[in-house]
């Protein structure tokens, strides 16, 4: 195991009925959202624009859309965050406000 980068520790979460964010409005984000709402958890995407797919979910009221950038307080009340914007320093400024407020956060391809 490197130093630098520690294996990952694969995990399964229980999510029904949980407070769970998306950041990112684009393809990374349709599958990750996919699986939050297959496994009942209550989504909220942060994201100035949608995929056509995602705007059938928010039209539908199966995901909260808030159509703007992240903010910092958009985490309070989340269980899980996913940061799947497509700017690795936005990925990374997501990641950092979660890992302070002790947020589980899926940093999409980004390991480190």
């Amino acid at each position: 195991m490197s130093a630098q980068h520690p294996s990952l520790f694969p995990i399964f979460l229980k999510l029904e009925g949980k407070a769970c964010l998306v950041v990112g409005g684009g393809v990374v984000a349709e599958g990750k959202i996919a699986g939050l709402l297959r496994s009942g958890a209550r989504v909220t995407v942060v994201s100035p624009d949608l995929t056509v797919a995602l705007a059938g979910y928010a039209h539908s009221s199966a995901i909260h859309w808030k159509q703007r950038n992240f903010e910092a307080g958009d985490l309070d009340g989340v269980f899980l965050v996913v940061a799947a914007t497509s700017s690795f320093e936005a990925n990374a400024f997501i990641y950092y406000e979660a890992d302070r407020r002790g947020i589980l956060c899926n940093a999409g391809d980004q390991p480190q």
